[in-house]
């Protein structure tokens, strides 16, 4: 199918249309004259530029996306591990008054009862009881109010998070109203990838985005076979020297399975340094 062009007069702007049969061009405003296909070029390198441009641009902006994103996806994995650590308080923590209390009553009753028999191994008991009683009350109120800070603590973090994920989704959202990260496909957005499709379109070998994602796919190909080529080069030199290794083996008189899987290994390294020669000659 044959492209289609808006002639533009490199003077004065004006739009031309010329006939399919002209190769020179007259501009009916300013009376200039020129060749049909440096108007085409001239186009192509102002397409070119601008493209490299836009992809200049896109990468900068691109790099601002991810990093955004990269702050969104942060965020919501700390308020995940927030979430998933658990806050409440045990069982123990909401009954702990109501048994210090019990058990302070219980204990009294004892010392008082002890004191009124005139026991003096009862009011020993009672009153060292009492007075442990009054020890493991204690620390147990101190991890309670341990537990309390830090299940508060949680708490606020989490709140914290969940603000700073909503400013991040927020930024995140009003960046992207602006950046059209379609513009260039996936497998194109790459760092390497976008500065290679702007040599592309800065040395005008490509005046269309197709046309550079398709010479940046026959280039990427054209290196990729290269590595292959060079892989197998390396590999047919490996080969060859052990073909010489082999060479210089001197077998005895006394042919035995050593000497038979040697040489059948050196068989097998000449078909495949045959086979692999005429292919590359193909």
């Amino acid at each position: 199918m044959a492209e289609l062009y808006k002639y533009v007069c490199p003077s004065c702007g004006a739009n031309l249309s010329p006939r399919e049969d002209e190769s020179v061009v007259t501009c009916p405003f300013c009376s200039g004259v020129f060749d049909r296909r440096e108007i085409i070029d001239a186009q192509r390198r102002r397409a070119s530029q601008r493209l490299a441009e836009q992809i200049r641009g896109y990468k900068q902006k691109l790099t601002v996306h991810n990093v955004l994103e990269a702050k969104v996806l942060r965020l919501s994995d700390r308020v995940k591990t927030l979430s998933d650590t658990p806050t409440e308080l045990p069982l123990w923590t909401k009954l702990l008054i109501p048994l210090q209390v019990a058990c302070a009553a219980m204990l009294m009753t004892v010392f008082v009862l002890a004191l009124s028999s005139d026991s003096k191994v009862y009011m020993t008991l009672s009153g060292a009881a009492l007075i442990v009683a009054m020890i493991c009350f204690g620390v147990a109120g101190i991890k309670k109010i341990k537990l309390q800070k830090s299940s508060a603590a949680v708490f606020g973090e989490l709140q914290s998070a969940l603000g700073e994920l909503t400013a991040a989704r927020k930024e995140l959202s009003e960046f992207d109203e602006s950046f059209d990260i379609g513009f260039v496909a996936g497998k194109y957005r790459s760092a390497e990838a976008l500065d290679k499709l702007t040599e592309i379109f800065e040395t005008s070998q490509a005046s269309t985005l197709g046309e550079g994602f398709r010479l940046f796919d026959e280039n990427e190909h054209r290196e990729n076979m290269r590595r292959m080529q060079e892989q197998q080069l390396d590999i047919q030199k490996r080969q060859l020297q052990r073909l010489e290794e082999l060479s210089d083996y001197d077998f005895d008189d006394t042919y035995d399975d050593d000497d038979f899987e040697l040489e059948e290994t050196a068989k097998e390294i000449r078909r495949t340094i045959a086979v692999t020669g005429s292919d590359d000659t193909k």
